[in-house]
């Protein structure tokens, strides 16, 4: 693999953790009302009004940022698991891929969803909060608040790292445990092991990026050493 997609990999998954972090940042800090707001949607919708070019910024970084970002990460990790393909480095590829179509979508749907939410409560303020509701339950089907597939990508990768010593070991426990939270949120009564897997996430993407950075120089050196 070419020194330069190592960094570019690097710098994505840097960009990934960095995404988590300012989703986690405004999420408890502006938009903390909003969540408290969830089962009452005409409060919410309010709530969207007033906020809603916020809203957007946070949908747009958290999802569809993510989303590219997380698919140069993906492709720079099948390429690293290229020389030896299994069945279980094809199925993380293929769950990398998934997990970034359904953020992308996420919000995208997400944002266009909010929009015209507000376009509605201008002309029929008394179907906004129903249309809200819709918005937001498909949303978080496809993404938002379901890490199945996030997790089982996590989790695969961390095993495959983990099957060839690719890495250090400690970057494949963290995804392990990461990923295994992200796959029993789907859980009810579990739900807020959701919060557990994206905090995990931005240690593993910075563990991730750093490695990936050291790989990266380490090549470039052997390459100016056979020149």
């Amino acid at each position: 693999m070419s020194p330069k997609l190592l960094h570019n990999g690097a710098l994505a998954s840097l960009g990934c953790a960095a995404t988590f972090v300012f989703g986690f940042v405004l999420l408890l800090t502006q938009l903390l009302p909003y969540i408290d707001l969830q089962h009452n949607p005409e409060e919410a919708v309010k709530f969207v009004l007033e906020n809603h070019a916020m809203l957007s910024v946070w949908n747009f970084v958290i999802y569809v940022l993510f989303g590219i970002l997380l698919a140069i990460v993906v492709i720079v990790l099948h390429r690293q698991f290229s020389p030896d393909q299994t069945l279980l480095t094809q199925l993380s590829s293929v769950m990398g891929l998934v997990w970034v179509v359904l953020v992308i979508a996420s919000g995208m749907l997400a944002n266009v969803g909010l929009m015209k939410v507000v376009e509605l409560a201008a002309v029929r303020p008394d179907l906004a909060p129903s249309l809200w509701l819709s918005v937001v339950t498909v949303t978080q089907g496809l993404g938002g608040s379901n890490e199945i597939v996030g997790g089982l990508w996590v989790l695969l990768v961390s095993a495959v790292h983990w099957q060839r010593q690719l890495y250090a070991k400690a970057l494949s426990i963290i995804g392990m445990v990461a990923g295994g939270a992200g796959i029993v949120s789907a859980i009810p009564a579990l739900s807020d092991l959701g919060a557990l897997f994206g905090l995990l996430l931005i240690v593993w993407f910075i563990y991730l990026s750093r490695l990936m950075m050291g790989e990266s120089a380490n090549l470039a050196d052997g390459e100016n050493d056979e020149t």
